[in-house]
């Protein structure tokens, strides 16, 4: 006797399943499998049986759409096409569907009553994390994106707190006066520890002004500099590593008109960024054309007001830092090549080394831009493809703004060289202008090489959800090591390549001299339980710096946590009793011992050793060790404090990723959208399935069926 098991959602193409009767030691396991395959096949909702269907109501028929313009950047006009209309229709026959207009008032309205309800949700969160980056949109509105991170239910959470209209210069005050106002309607001004940001100079001057907005601050001590952004200044285009392997950019004037109140060209190096700025014209550089693509979407600022193709003065700042400090770095490193003679570099091989990425951006280019070249390549490629060691198909696009862009543009013509020598050498390209030699190729797959260091570091910053703070300072330790390794590594590496990761050795330190201002690194280092103080001594560093670093965090904690005062009297006393022993060989063993600190004290912790990073490990990680420490017997205070610094944004991705979808985030052609509507799609998405909005039946609730039709 078989059993017969047919499939209900498709039972033409999903054959029938038979099981014998007597085979009763066989699982069920392909056939859930084979079950779930069909349904995801079907789009079928994996719903368990015996769960009713839920009643219509306006109210979530309304917030189901309100949440799917905003989670997927859908326009609201959307709601109008007769495809939907008609799939509705089709599903409740009778439905009534909202106007456009509708759903942009109740996607306000939403958004209001629910950031009431976020508001106190963070009342129960003890501390938040800021990480804030500026973004303009293609309709040429700027705004300033505010993601708070937060540590709750036994995990990270990250969402956008609020987007921010930018009505004013992008000044370090005003960046500060919007943060403040923005903690103060959230009741978080008193929960703040730390900001994160990228390295632009008014970011310097608004850590040093939101103390005065918001007193429980700490200023620079509490800033974050974005290592994702520490490392992309390293190696990317015009800076350190990079720039030797590139043609020398040309400069162009640009008229900038804002104030005429002086006829300086240029600002000074140590103008204050708060400072107005004066100048009518300023150099900007630019590469050959061809050698990679501008981002669409940077900002520019003329007369205050934000436009896209001008200049911003965050672009400015960066500007500043790719004149005056990289051009040092260069020189700097050049001086230190005459002092070997082993890095002895000829006319021809400076030559050679600055076509590198310049040569490889343009033929990615061009092959992207015609499709006459892009197809005589897909043809190379699968003439080739069982001689080739990779399973890329097309060549990597070199974008001057976008992070790694180098390495996938050179790592891509690694491994298609043979395909790319095939389309040069065909005349009728006319790209024999573009070929590499022997020399540029062997540079080439040494760049890429050392550019791998970044790639992965990179990748490992650009995590979510993951403490990464503690790993900061380790990981740039180790970087600087490798870099070490590239330059004094005679037999394996060309000068050109060893003097390259001198330049970027020499922007390492300069931004590793500023993670001493921040107290967050070191911190969020010794309190990882399998590094402490120890990782320190095991590093190189004096032990007058592992005191100070002590000694901050004991000044830090016990500001944080006060020393219970009884606690203190009864040591003092035990003390007291056991010196005045009136044994004359009396040791003091017992006393000693018992002065010890408490085993929730932070002199505790740093005087044991550290714990295996292998319990750390089996335990999920340095959060996951010190939420099983939160007991009330256990170490409570310490647990707290390890908790709120390890939960520290290690870079500002999850700002940029707020608005990383460019024209999807917002179409360039609709400009009747308002910014408060904008500013409410984006806090709603961001919301959406984390504590702060559960879920659509959250919004339903917040319209309620009277409302709702009352709305529409």
């Amino acid at each position: 006797m078989d059993y017969a098991f047919t499939c209900k959602v498709d039972p033409e193409r999903h054959p029938i399943q038979y099981r014998r009767r007597r085979d009763t030691s066989n699982g069920t396991g392909n056939l859930k499998t084979s079950m779930e395959s069909c349904r995801a096949r079907n789009n079928q909702c994996n719903e368990p049986n015996g769960i009713p269907s839920t009643p219509f109501s306006y109210a979530m028929h309304l917030a189901i759409i309100v949440m799917l313009c905003a989670s997927h950047y859908l326009p609201f006009a959307g709601v109008l096409h007769d495809l939907i209309r008609r799939h509705v229709q089709l599903l409740r026959p009778g439905t009534s569907m909202p106007n456009p207009t509708t759903v942009s008032r109740t996607t306000r309205l939403v958004y209001e009553k629910q950031a009431e309800k976020v508001r106190t949700y963070f009342q129960s969160v003890d501390t938040v994390h800021l990480a804030i980056d500026g973004w303009t949109s293609p309709t040429a509105t700027s705004y300033l994106g505010l993601v708070v991170h937060w540590y709750s239910e036994g995990r990270l959470w990250r969402a956008v707190l609020e987007m921010i209209h930018m009505e004013r210069k992008h000044t370090g005050e005003y960046l500060a006066q919007t943060t403040a106002e923005c903690l103060r309607r959230y009741d978080l001004t008193d929960k703040l520890l730390s900001v994160c940001m990228d390295n632009a100079s008014n970011n310097d001057t608004f850590t040093r002004y939101l103390p005065h907005l918001i007193p429980g601050f700490n200023g620079p001590a509490s800033r974050v500099r974005c290592a994702a952004h520490v490392i992309n200044l390293v190696v990317k285009a015009r800076t350190a590593f990079t720039s030797h392997f590139m043609s020398p950019t040309r400069r162009k004037r640009k008229s900038v008109k804002i104030k005429a109140k002086s006829s300086r060209k240029r600002r000074r190096v140590n103008k204050s960024t708060n400072d107005t700025i004066e100048e009518h014209q300023l150099l900007v550089e630019e590469g050959d054309p061809g050698a990679g693509e501008t981002d669409s979407e940077d900002e520019f600022e003329v007369g205050g007001q934000l436009l896209p193709g001008e200049a911003t003065a965050k672009n400015d700042a960066k500007i500043l830092h790719d004149r005056y400090v990289i051009k040092d770095t260069i020189e700097s490193a050049l001086q230190y090549a005459q002092t070997d003679p082993s890095l002895d570099i000829t006319e021809a091989m400076q030559v050679a080394a600055q076509s590198i990425i310049t040569k490889a951006a343009k033929i990615s280019r061009m092959v992207h831009e015609k499709p006459e070249l892009k197809h005589k390549l897909n043809q190379l490629i699968d003439g080739a493809f069982s001689s080739l060691k990779t399973a890329r198909r097309t060549l990597a696009r070199r974008v001057a703004t976008r992070w790694n862009s180098d390495f996938e543009c050179l790592e891509s013509h690694r491994d298609l060289r043979i395909c790319i020598e095939g389309l040069i050498g065909d005349p009728s390209n006319n790209l024999e202008h573009l070929r590499l030699g022997d020399y540029e190729w062997l540079l080439l797959n040494q760049v890429v090489r050392v550019l791998k260091i970044f790639k992965e570091v990179t990748s490992v910053f650009s995590q979510v959800e993951v403490p990464l703070v503690h790993e900061v300072v380790p990981i740039f330790v180790s970087i600087r090591r490798k870099l070490e390794f590239v330059r004094d590594k005679k037999l394996d590496f060309e000068p050109i390549i060893r003097i390259a990761a001198h330049s970027s050795l020499l922007v390492l330190d300069k931004y590793m001299d500023l993670f001493e201002d921040s107290e967050v690194y070191w911190i969020a280092l010794v309190m990882c339980p399998n590094y402490k103080l120890q990782w320190l001594r095991d590093n190189g560093f004096t032990e007058s710096d592992i005191g100070a670093v002590r000694d901050l965090i004991i000044r830090r904690f016990n500001v944080l946590y006060p020393v219970d005062p009884n606690a203190s009297v009864l040591r003092v006393e035990l003390a007291k009793e056991l010196d005045e022993s009136d044994d004359e060989w009396d040791l003091g063993v017992g006393s000693k011992m018992e002065i010890n600190y408490g085993l929730d004290s932070i002199e505790d912790y740093l005087q044991t050793e550290p714990v295996s990073a292998m319990i750390v490990g089996a335990s999920g990680g340095p959060l996951k060790y010190w939420e099983s420490q939160r007991g009330p017997t256990d170490r409570p205070r310490l647990a707290r404090f390890a908790i709120n610094y390890l939960t520290a944004p290690a870079s500002s991705v999850e700002a940029e990723r707020a608005f990383s979808c460019g024209r999807l985030t917002i179409n360039h052609l609709q400009h009747q959208m308002s910014s408060d509507t904008f500013c409410a799609k984006m806090a709603l998405r961001s919301w959406y399935q984390t504590p702060l909005l559960n879920g659509v039946e959250d919004v339903a609730v917040l319209l309620g069926d009277g409302e709702a039709n009352y709305i529409d």
